[in-house]
């Protein structure tokens, strides 16, 4: 017979140490007596050590848990609560007994939610999920509650959860959410506020301008004009600046005409500069895409403020403006854009400062240029949102280059063949290119260039003589010329009269190049060879319009509405029976005046209630309809006139007027069933485009119908 016991102990080894040991004995008995004991000692003392770091490490590891500041539990892989640290425990008022062994689903914490439960059932089926976080209240706080599987040899072996405490992030959240909604109130109401007015201003100074007027009194509305245009910039500025901060800004990528846009935008500021005397110029690179995808209005609100800042700090001189593309692929393409001036620079110092808010290199600046220095700031931010850049280089007294890059999206279509016929007609040709400008004149030499054309520059008129006698003599045929205009007044008549009888210029085709605020000629003029005008910065397709004309005979192209001048009714010739609805007694009198001169009948509401009583006994075929109307708002209105719609299977353009211009103002509109959107103040050639478009679409909407 044997028996067997073992025991744990420390034995002295023959160097004096102590050693742990396991000692194995067994007994042997034979017969019913003893014969002796056979004992096996084992070495422990590497298993002790690695019990003691374990046993230290979880020391450790159980002081960590428990001092930290969020709860923290862990459940096995049948969800029972293994471990739960002291911040869990005081946070639901439990003691260590009540939760140790028990299940995650019987705890009386509100864990147990079904959407937990689902979520560590996705960890089951799918161990290798990455670990969750989301925000519940519990025990009357909010939390993030994370939950990370835990992972063992064979699978899903368990759940850790860790609860913090969110609740001031939570309230901080929502304070600055009502603080937001407090802000955005604010500007919402202070827009009405003040548009409401300057629409008056506005409106009814450009209908008195349109009036028999002395010239003084003529210059006192001009002067009032410019300073309301002045204040809605301030206005516009500040309100794009504070959408852009709270990150609201609102962009409406479409697909737009990449030179002509770039083109309008140049254009608009020519009077200005042509009154201070300065050379306004655009380059643009014949390899951009016709057409792009992105937000036209935000790429012009860039230009603009990059343009008039440099028209603003130029005396004298020049602006080129510059468009390259850098690099393109199938779908998109990335343009630089530069904005050149010969104005006052900026110091080196200072280049970092001018993109910050409110800020200008030089503090007399704001008083001697005028501004809110938030210009800019809005165009950087812009410009960041676009997915670009924009920097400066400038030195003081020599001027400044703002660049920027912006990335547009490209349309899915074939390129238009080349103009292959009209290619052969303009080859080789030479034209005569008269300006005194260096930058205008190479960039209409490059122009030319560009399409075969052999460009004759010359400077002033003496050059221009000496290069078309030297062509004389060479036999070298010069069919047309551009001269700019200016020049051309300087130099009056006679001069350009001198240059058709140099041998074999009888022929000589003029093309004035006309400055804002220079007419140029409408027509042929009979002894100055003449023959057409042109505004600048030049539009290459106009241009060559005209080359081609000039080259072959034809009467010249009908030249597009001049590019400064007043904009007609849009809305077609025939007059309509309009419906203004607006509470306000002087932007009735504005929106009125506008619509009566161009020959339209119009019926005036009050309030919202007069708009429907007006609408049962008369038709109209639209509503300009203001939102903000005391007795009934314009979008209940609008949703009444819908319902009633709704049966009769008509429909009523109606367009929103409202001086709110914020972030979703829009939007709030077109969802309420109106059909556009027009915000104070009103221009007439803004009005009337929007009127045309929807009665446009409205006629078409009834043509399908039928």
């Amino acid at each position: 017979m044997k028996t067997r016991e073992a025991y744990e102990t420390r034995i002295l080894t023959k160097d004096g140490r102590e050693v742990p040991v396991l000692i194995g004995a067994q007994s042997l008995i034979e017969r019913g007596r003893f014969k002796g004991v056979l004992s096996a000692f084992t070495d422990i003392a590497e298993l002790k050590r690695a019990e003691e770091a374990f046993q230290k490490e979880a020391s450790k590891l159980s002081a960590m848990i428990s001092g930290m500041q969020e709860g923290v539990v862990f459940a096995d892989g049948q969800d029972r609560v293994v471990e739960a640290n002291s911040y869990f425990l005081r946070l639901f008022r439990l003691r260590r007994g009540e939760v140790i062994g028990r299940s995650l689903w019987d705890l009386p914490t509100g864990i147990g939610e079904a959407r937990l439960r689902t979520l560590i059932q996705g960890f089951r089926t799918d161990p290798a999920a990455p670990p969750v976080t989301i925000q519940m209240p519990l025990a009357g706080i909010e939390t993030a509650l994370r939950l990370q599987p835990v992972l063992g040899k064979i699978g899903y072996d368990g759940i850790l959860l860790n609860l913090i405490d969110v609740t001031e992030l939570v309230q901080a959240r929502l304070q600055a959410q009502e603080a937001s909604r407090a802000k955005s109130e604010f500007l919402a109401n202070m827009s009405h506020e003040i548009r409401t007015p300057l629409n008056g201003i506005l409106g009814m100074t450009d209908l008195a301008l349109g009036t028999p007027l002395r010239p003084e009194q003529k210059d006192y509305l001009l002067s009032i004009l410019s300073s309301a245009d002045s204040l809605m910039t301030i206005i516009n500025d500040i309100l794009d600046f504070s959408k852009i901060e709270a990150r609201k800004i609102d962009f409406h990528p479409t697909e737009f005409r990449l030179g002509e846009s770039i083109r309008q935008a140049v254009s608009s500021l020519a009077l200005e500069a042509h009154k201070k005397g300065i050379e306004l110029a655009l380059d643009i690179d014949p390899d951009l895409p016709p057409s792009v995808i992105g937000d036209a209005q935000r790429l012009r609100q860039v230009l603009l403020n990059l343009e008039a800042n440099a028209v603003k700090f130029t005396e004298r001189g020049e602006v080129v403006v510059t468009v390259r593309p850098k690099w393109a692929s199938k779908d998109k393409v990335l343009l630089e854009f530069s904005v050149k001036d010969t104005g006052i620079g900026i110091p080196l110092e200072k280049q970092n400062m001018i993109f910050q808010p409110f800020v200008q290199a030089d503090g007399s600046w704001s008083r001697t240029y005028k501004g809110t220095g938030l210009g800019l700031s809005i165009s950087s931010q812009l410009v960041e949102l676009m997915g670009g850049t924009i920097w400066v280089e400038s030195k003081v007294g020599q001027g400044s280059t703002f660049r920027f890059t912006v990335r547009f999206d490209l349309p899915r279509r074939k390129r238009a063949p080349a103009r292959e016929a009209s290619g052969r007609i303009l080859k080789n040709k030479a034209v005569l290119v008269v300006d005194d400008n260096t930058a205008a004149r190479r960039i209409e030499c490059d122009i030319l260039s560009r399409w075969g054309l052999v460009p004759l520059p010359a400077p002033d008129r003496a050059a221009a003589l000496s290069v078309l006698t030297e062509k004389a003599k060479e036999d070298v045929r010069v069919p047309l010329a551009l001269i700019d205009a200016g020049l051309a007044e300087r130099s009056g008549p006679a001069w350009l009269g001198r240059l058709q009888k140099i041998p074999g210029l009888a022929e000589l085709r003029i093309i004035l190049l006309t400055s804002a605020g220079i007419s140029g000629a409408n027509g042929p003029a009979p002894g100055t060879g003449i023959f057409a005008s042109l505004p600048k910065p030049v539009d290459p397709a106009e241009l060559r319009k005209l080359l081609l004309a000039g080259l072959t005979g034809r009467p010249r192209p009908v030249p597009k509405a001049a590019r400064n001048g007043r904009l007609r009714d849009k809305s077609g010739s025939r007059h309509l029976r309009i419906l203004l609805a607006e509470d306000n007694v002087i932007n009735q009198k504005v929106a009125e005046r506008m619509l009566v001169q161009q020959g339209h009948s119009v019926g005036l509401a009050s309030d919202g209630r007069q708009v429907l009583k007006l609408l049962e006994k008369d038709r109209f075929d639209l509503v300009l309809m203001d939102v903000q109307m005391p007795n009934m708002d314009g979008f209940e209105v609008t949703s009444r006139i819908r319902r009633r719609e709704a049966t009769s299977g008509e429909h009523l353009p109606i367009i929103a007027l409202t001086a709110h211009a914020l972030m979703g103002d829009r939007e709030r509109c077109l969802t309420a069933g109106m059909d556009g959107y027009l915000a104070k103040p009103l221009h007439p050639e803004d009005m009337f485009k929007m009127i045309a478009d929807i009665l446009s679409k409205t006629r078409k909407g009834k043509r399908h119908a039928q």
